[in-house]
């Protein structure tokens, strides 16, 4: 039983840590395209010229889906790519959204 409960503690733990490197939600903008009984599509584009998207996070737990997303710094591109739309496959139903970044969350879904 101690055994379970120690693994538990560090799935949470590692699902919090990789949240700790991505933008606070409340840096970009986001924009729900679809949501289907298989997958999510989103939106975001940050708010920042300076700044170029870089990647997204996710896991779900229970019937939430939770999102990181990253940007870098890069003044010297020449094509930063600020705005990235990207498809989150799902097996079950999703009844919440939140993004996160840093300890900062966001519920986006429902609104």
């Amino acid at each position: 039983m101690a055994i379970v409960a120690i693994g538990i503690i560090l799935l949470n733990t590692i699902d919090s840590i990789k949240y700790l490197t991505c933008e606070d939600p409340n840096n970009y903008i986001y924009e729900i395209n679809e949501i289907t009984e298989t997958s999510i599509t989103i939106t975001v584009d940050t708010t920042s010229s300076a700044e170029t998207f870089s990647d997204y996070v996710y896991h779900i737990n229970e019937d939430t889906l939770y999102i990181g997303v990253k940007y870098t710094m890069n003044p010297l591109n020449d094509n930063p790519t600020s705005r990235y739309t990207f498809t989150i496959e799902i097996e079950d139903e999703i009844d919440k959204i939140i993004l996160k970044g840093g300890t900062e969350e966001k519920v986006i879904f429902p609104e």
